[in-house]
């Protein structure tokens, strides 16, 4: 077949391919009012913008790999720098496999160490090794009360009492009464706390050569520092 006019012939092929919906050609910048659906892929050379709701049924890809939009899942992978500048939310876990930093002062590296130089404030928290100011890590600290009722202390001697408290030998043990009237808080008496034995003890003595000395019974508290 021999075409004696090439223009009006792929003119009126694009016309047909047009009218099947194969083939869109927008040669300036165009307004759809309308729908449009596109069964084939849809290359767009110069910008493209929307007014409305864009809803795409299957995954979304940014430069092959950039964004990534998983279709079923919702799951998003970015690989360059993600940048907030409103409030996140998150709902559930929030998982980095590398140093995650917020602001300046807070940062938590992929082992969990976390270190900040400004003021740490939690209404509960768990931490298995604190280390303040580069000094020695505290495993655990223990805070427990007991009652106690000491016998009169002779003049120059010492008496020493387990208590209920567990300790473990070792530990450093702070002992502090809770003041009443006529407790050791009114006497010459001194004390000292330690473990042994995996219990907490106070030893009082009385260094006074002119009294016996029994104080009331009375609450004390004891700090429990193990490193």
């Amino acid at each position: 077949m021999e075409v004696k006019d090439k223009t009006q012939f792929w003119a009126g092929l694009i016309a047909v391919l047009i009218s099947l919906g194969l083939v869109v050609v927008v040669i300036a910048a165009t307004t759809i009012g309308n729908d449009v659906s596109v069964g084939g892929n849809l290359n767009v050379a110069g910008n493209a913008s929307t007014t409305g709701t864009l809803d795409i049924v299957g995954n979304f890809r940014v430069n092959t790999n950039k964004l990534t939009v998983i279709a079923a899942s919702g799951n998003t992978a970015i690989a360059g720098t993600l940048d907030v500048a409103g409030v996140t939310t998150i709902t559930n876990n929030l998982v980095a496999t590398g140093t995650a930093t917020f602001g300046t002062n807070f940062e938590i590296d992929a082992s969990g160490n976390a270190s900040t130089t400004g003021t740490f404030i939690a209404a509960t928290t768990t931490v298995d090794n604190l280390q303040i100011g580069g000094g020695t890590r505290i495993k655990k600290h223990i805070s427990e009360t007991a009652s106690i009722d000491f016998p009169s202390v002779a003049t120059t001697t010492c008496y020493a009492t387990s208590t209920s408290v567990s300790a473990t030998d070792g530990d450093i043990v702070i002992a502090s009464p809770t003041p009443v009237g006529g407790g050791i808080n009114d006497t010459d008496l001194t004390w000292n706390a330690f473990a042994s034995s995996s219990l907490a003890w106070i030893r009082v003595c009385n260094p006074t050569s002119v009294n016996d000395q029994d104080p009331a019974s009375q609450t004390w508290r004891f700090d429990i520092w193990q490193h």
